[in-house]
């Protein structure tokens, strides 16, 4: 598959992308140009809201690449949503793979056009990850996510299941969009939040807004991934809000802003099952 990488949010190293990218093209992936590394007045974006909503806009329409693969995350592209074309974005065109900052665009891309997106390792951190994440990436982007065989994680539950719409999105970009044309209608959804550098009753802040605004309104289920830095007990916040909101909150899925960090499509259908407190993640939809 042909990729593009873009780093439309914060500057990155460059000997961390080399190292992502040569990584990847071990893997059979082609590259079809570099990433840009640019200067701004800010020291926190790589390079001017023009340059970068370019960069991005010329990617989304891009008919030389599959996929769209960040480079890093950070922040920046909440700046850029307004400004991207809804005409080029309704066609079909590269998927674009990523976290953290990057789920603002996804998020975007199937709330404004339902085009899905996979929440995976940026280019920058791949080479952190084990090989069972990087053989899980190569399914799901050859058409084969049904037999990707994710980890268990920790189910309130004794038995049952459920099934519903994946939607996997930093907590911090989901809670920054709510009331934008950017923010995803969660109906049916099973939501996949993930946060870092977040205190406790910071994220207990956010998910309360969240509540408040309606916005999780017919939400499925919560799968709670990673919170790394998130102080002590970060995942008992979601286990309270969750109780008041009256949704079956899952804890301990590896996915976020560590390793490992499993990768997971944006907008497919999906099943968890549950078998004595243990809870199992199937893809019952292809990304690809």
């Amino acid at each position: 598959m042909r990729i593009l990488p873009i780093a439309a949010s914060s500057p990155f190293k460059v000997s961390e992308y080399e190292a992502g990218k040569k990584l990847v093209e071990s893997r059979g992936y082609e590259f079809v140009r570099d990433a840009s590394l640019r200067t701004a007045s800010q020291s926190y974006l790589n390079g001017s809201d023009r340059e970068r909503l370019q960069e991005l806009e010329e990617a989304l329409a891009s008919t030389k690449a599959d996929l769209i693969w960040a480079v890093r995350g950070g922040y920046g592209i909440t700046r850029l949503l307004p400004g991207l074309p809804a005409i080029a974005l309704a066609k079909a065109g590269p998927v674009v793979v990523g976290i953290s900052d990057v789920t603002a665009l996804t998020c975007h891309l199937w709330a404004r056009f339902k085009r899905k997106s996979l929440h995976a390792p940026v280019l920058a951190r791949i080479n952190q990850e084990p090989p069972e994440v990087l053989a899980a990436i190569d399914l799901i982007l050859k058409g084969q996510a049904h037999r990707v065989k994710y980890p268990v994680f920790t189910s309130p539950f004794e038995k049952g299941g459920l099934r519903g719409i994946l939607i996997p999105v930093n907590l911090s970009m989901l809670t920054e969009l709510i009331g934008t044309p950017s923010m995803p209608n969660l109906q049916d959804a099973i939501l996949l939040l993930e946060d870092a550098n977040e205190e406790p009753y910071r994220l207990d802040r956010m998910l309360t807004h969240l509540g408040a605004a309606g916005v999780l309104k017919g939400v499925r289920a919560i799968i709670v991934g990673h919170l790394t830095a998130c102080g002590d007990n970060p995942e008992a916040v979601f286990l309270e809000r969750c109780a008041e909101f009256k949704i079956p909150c899952f804890t301990g899925f590896p996915m976020g802003h560590e390793s490992p960090n499993w990768p997971v499509p944006v907008g497919v259908k999906a099943e968890i099952t549950v078998n004595g407190s243990k809870a199992c993640l199937k893809i019952l939809e292809e990304l690809i």
